[in-house]
């Protein structure tokens, strides 16, 4: 469990690795056509979740995590792995998970803003 006030840091940094995997995945769709073409992605879930049980103990993960390359699609005539459906439905996953992060976000400085301007009442 995270004490409140690290809070902030967990959310920003949900928010950078679905932004990431937003541009992964963009670029998949992007090469559909592109003979010979493997999809990137990251996991998403299991990278926050890795870095938050790491940073309750030893403090930020140094580095970027890696993206890795989906193979689990056959090629087609040439050679190019990109699910089109995959692809869409990732991103659309993706983005509610964006959303709902941002929203969190907002309503923690939304506490915060309103704990500070009671407090001075």
């Amino acid at each position: 469990m995270l004490p409140v006030e690290s809070i902030t840091p967990w959310l920003e940094r949900a928010l950078d690795l679905s932004s990431r995997r937003a541009s992964l995945l963009q670029s998949n769709v992007a090469n559909a056509d592109t003979p010979g073409f493997v999809p990137t992605d990251l996991e998403f879930d299991q990278t926050l979740e890795a870095e938050l049980n790491h940073r309750a103990h030893f403090g930020p993960l140094p580095g970027e995590p890696m993206a890795h390359e989906v193979y689990d699609v056959e090629p087609g005539l040439d050679g190019n792995r990109v699910d089109l459906d995959r692809e869409i439905t990732a991103m659309a996953s993706n983005k509610i998970k964006y959303d709902t992060t941002l929203e969190l976000l907002n309503r923690h400085f939304a506490l915060n803003r309103y704990a500070i301007d009671e407090g001075g009442r």
